[in-house]
């Protein structure tokens, strides 16, 4: 509802559609449903999506919904969730650091009390539902073959298991015969790319591709 508003109050301007982590997965999703009217698409740091992960997420996350009510911070599905990103990353100086090479955009994450929180137990019993149910094929077959789409990714982003994810969904693109994919892969990069070290120069390969476009 609200594309469709903007693209009312602004009908001359090109309507584009940017997605990061798991919003990439949702850009993906509409674009397969609501394809029509939109320029093109960005998709940045793309989840790597387990079907068995996906469901064991969602039976534990259900599961400690019934124990515990949905309402109610799910600390052990938080857990389960994050801490393999965490992992992922040697030398690590805090639990954040596969967000960024940069310091002090860790810093500030780990510092704002709206970031990095366990959240209720019923929006992961949504999530893993959403994520068991996401299947790239289907959502292949019904996206516009000619609709552009821009791929991004940090080459040692572990959501999206160190470019894993990005290289699978391009496969299905690619095999189903899309002709205007694109994609950047910056190296040594973790999951924010925006808030990268090298932030300038991603931001500024962002806007020479929508400018492409928009011309």
């Amino acid at each position: 509802k609200q594309g469709d508003k903007i693209k009312k109050d602004h009908p001359d301007l090109p309507f584009f559609l940017f997605g990061h982590s798991l919003g990439a997965l949702l850009v993906l999703d509409f674009i397969a449903h609501r394809g029509e009217g939109i320029r093109g698409a960005i998709l940045s740091g793309m989840v790597e999506v387990k079907p068995y992960l996906a469901w064991m997420g969602y039976f534990v996350a259900l599961g400690e919904a019934w124990l515990r009510g949905s309402k109610r911070e799910s600390l052990f599905t938080h857990r389960l969730l994050f801490l393999r990103y965490s992992r992922a990353i040697s030398p690590r100086r805090t639990a954040f650091d596969w967000l960024s090479r940069d310091e002090e955009e860790v810093k500030r994450y780990i510092s704002d009390p709206t970031c990095g929180k366990a959240l209720p137990t019923g929006f992961y019993v949504g999530l893993f539902s959403f994520l068991k149910g996401f299947k790239t094929k289907r959502l292949v077959k019904a996206t516009p073959k000619d609709l552009p789409l821009h791929f991004i990714g940090g080459t040692e982003d572990p959501v999206g298991g160190k470019t894993r994810a990005l290289k699978k969904i391009l496969r299905e693109y690619e095999k189903a015969g899309f002709s205007r994919i694109t994609v950047k892969l910056y190296p040594a990069c973790r999951h924010e790319l925006l808030h990268e070290i090298n932030r300038e120069k991603v931001i500024h390969d962002l806007v020479v591709w929508l400018e492409n476009l928009a011309s």
